[in-house]
């Protein structure tokens, strides 16, 4: 077993290399259309965090433990890449590193899960972990500022959603300071991105996490913290909402409106273009899809994406594939239940990263993109893989 400097030094380079590559990336997208493009720093982390997993997870643990959850991961990840060579016009260097990421998520997983298995609560590195969620988010809220001074059209303004992913872990902090911050810091620069799915998401997690976390505390005291704790931030977050919306005559409330009265923006028009399609396809098409990169085909544009996971499966690797990973997430949900059951101390921030995970799989591009997605695994990953060895430690304490 690793010495615990070693193992820091495991976990640090992983969380310092997923920062770099996140940070190279996110200065790449915000100088360039071509987002959906493949090359560059992203190739070598994507390469880097394979290797990490193949030796921590097959060479040094000489076995796999597949979970519920990670069966159905695997069996999508598999179907999908499945799909895509059965619709393949030929293995360009383009379309193997595009099929190499459809199981990126699964690889994160993992990996997170067997050092929270084996490392337990060492395995959260709460200092690295914080470093990274503000390095990534200043530089995300500094292009955000730009954006909203100059009005000039960015690509960055996706990139909210790596501070948003990466949040639940912070509220694990116990500097209040650094706790308010983040949540603050994330607020910041979602208000000021427009983006209404990741600002709901914000709130409803947020109130859900407060909420979990009050009723899995057995001590009165701490509910009541919690309780102010939930105030606090709703006070944080309505304080800049007002502030920022006056100050940049940002308009999100309106946007909010006509998203519920009239539809999330162009999302219906895609939508309907895809479902329209749908009914056209053959049985072998619904049922295996259309290939690889059919949506933008599709719409019409390199770039264009359904922004729902849901559709994107479906018309890209058909209904086997969707089924599988549907029926991942629902073992994920499975979990995060669990541990609200069992009052695990960590269910609330379990419960908060399923509820962003929700929302930006069904409106925006999130296991189809292997970017911000990287967080919400890492979270799901490292505390499945504590609890799983707090469990453990459990059962062989008391048959002995």
């Amino acid at each position: 077993m690793p010495s615990l400097t070693k193992k820091n030094r495991i976990i640090s380079f992983v969380y310092i290399i997923l920062c770099m590559g996140f940070l190279l990336k996110i200065k790449n997208t915000s100088n360039t259309p071509n987002v959906t493009s493949a090359g560059g720093i992203w190739n070598v982390v994507t390469v880097a965090l394979y290797v990490i997993w193949f030796f921590i997870v097959i060479v040094f643990n000489k076995k796999i433990a597949l979970r519920t959850h990670g069966m159905f991961g695997v069996l999508f990840s598999i179907m999908a890449m499945i799909s895509s060579i059965m619709h393949t016009g030929g293995y360009t260097v383009s379309f193997l590193y595009n099929l190499a990421i459809i199981p990126y998520f699964m690889f994160i997983l993992s990996l997170f899960t067997e050092l929270g298995r084996r490392y337990g609560e060492e395995s959260l590195q709460l200092g690295i972990y914080s470093i990274t969620f503000f390095l990534i988010s200043l530089y995300v809220g500094y292009f955000m500022i730009g954006y909203q001074s100059t009005g000039d059209s960015m690509y960055v303004i996706t990139d909210v959603y790596y501070s948003l992913n990466m949040l639940p872990l912070l509220l694990l902090v116990k500097n209040k300071i650094v706790k308010y911050a983040s949540v603050g810091l994330t607020a910041f620069i979602l208000i000021l991105s427009g983006k209404r799915t990741g600002f709901i998401a914000l709130l409803i997690g947020m109130l859900i996490y407060y909420i979990v976390t009050a009723y899995c505390n057995k001590n009165l005291k701490e509910k009541t913290k919690t309780i102010f704790g939930m105030i606090a931030a709703m006070v944080v977050i309505g304080f800049l909402f007002t502030y920022l919306t006056k100050f940049y005559e940002l308009d999100l409330l309106e946007r909010l409106e006509t998203a519920f009265n009239e539809g999330e923006g162009g999302r219906e028009k895609i939508w309907g273009k895809i479902i329209e399609d749908l009914r056209e396809s053959s049985l072998f098409e619904i049922l295996f899809g259309h290939g690889l990169k059919s949506v933008p085909a599709l719409i019409g544009s390199k770039n264009a994406l359904a922004h729902c996971d849901y559709l994107e499966i479906i018309y890209d690797y058909g209904i086997i594939a969707f089924i599988f990973y549907i029926g991942f997430w629902l073992a994920i949900i499975g979990k995060v239940i669990s541990s609200i059951i069992n009052k695990s101390q960590y269910a609330g921030i379990l419960a908060f990263a399923v509820v962003i995970a929700m929302f930006l799989s069904m409106f925006s591009n999130y296991v189809i993109d292997a970017t911000y997605i990287t967080y919400s695994m890492i979270i799901f990953g490292i505390i499945f893989g504590i609890m799983e060895r707090e469990e453990k430690n459990y059962e062989q304490a008391h048959s002995a």
